[in-house]
């Protein structure tokens, strides 16, 4: 089973934003392709009801508790024999996570003196020198275009676990609603 990393977004909105493009890879992959998401708890935790991802690795930088730190993740990567590992955060310490795990191909925007990290790099539209504004939907549903896919698809969704259900149903009956 080919297994691919994704280095999910560092903040909930762009976690947020980040889910058409989650969609489109779980939509474009199928069932036999094993999609990791890893990030901090409060991301993982947002999308852990969504159906695109199969498993969660939440990891702190610098983690002494419970959950691993950034070694921690890169003995998984390793362990895990990953393929792919798809980078959301534009951060130095996420391609360079997937690169010391040992992931083959690394995708990712060639930003932040990061490039030679990256086996597939994309770039930002720039003018000149400085970085143009681009809607972060957009930015990251890019991020699946070197596995060959594309979808105009722009809805933002997470989903509800049953203990969210029941908790909705529960204050709609006490409210009377």
């Amino acid at each position: 089973m080919k297994k691919i990393a994704l280095f999910l977004p560092n903040w909930v909105g762009d976690a947020v934003m980040a889910t058409p493009a989650l969609r489109a890879l779980r939509a474009n992959l199928g069932p036999d392709v094993e999609l990791i998401g890893i990030g901090k708890p409060v991301v993982t935790g947002i999308l852990e009801s969504t159906p695109w991802i199969n498993s969660y690795w939440p990891y702190r930088a610098r983690s002494r508790g419970p959950l691993p730190s950034r070694r921690g993740i890169v003995r998984r990567l390793r362990e895990a024999q990953v393929d792919v590992a798809i980078l959301f955060p534009n951060s130095l310490s996420s391609a360079a996570m997937a690169w010391l795990g040992g992931v083959r191909r690394r995708i990712g925007y060639a930003r932040d003196g990061r490039s030679f990290l990256l086996t597939d790099r994309l770039y930002a539209p720039r003018s000149g020198r400085k970085w143009l504004p681009i809607p972060a939907v957009d930015y990251y549903l890019k991020l699946t275009e070197p596995l060959g896919f594309q979808s105009s698809n722009r809805k933002m969704e997470l989903g509800l676990s049953t203990e969210d259900l029941a908790i909705y149903h529960e204050l709609m009956n006490r409210e009377g609603l």
